[in-house]
């Protein structure tokens, strides 16, 4: 929704752009008790890539087995953190 509204920027540069009018507050990850972690190639406008960060409470999990490994747009991917993005 950001996205499609903001054609010229793409995503956010953080997340507290999209509070409050796509999200009441910023969710917590319930496994670190902060912010998601997020990041957006700001070296391209508009913004097409972006990465959002949990750790996952259980370090077998199958979601970790396709997800992004390593660092991405400064964001430390690695088991057991599941990193998806755009």
């Amino acid at each position: 929704m950001y996205f499609d509204a903001h054609p010229t920027i793409g995503y956010p540069k953080d997340l507290t752009a999209l509070v409050p009018k796509y999200l009441s507050v910023l969710p917590l990850d319930p496994s670190t008790g902060v912010i998601y972690a997020y990041a957006t190639d700001v070296a391209h406008v508009p913004s097409v890539h972006d990465i959002v960060s949990a750790t996952l409470e259980d370090p077998q999990n199958v979601a970790l087995q396709n997800d992004a490994d390593g660092m991405d747009l400064g964001i430390n991917c690695d088991d057991p953190v599941y990193c998806t993005g755009g």
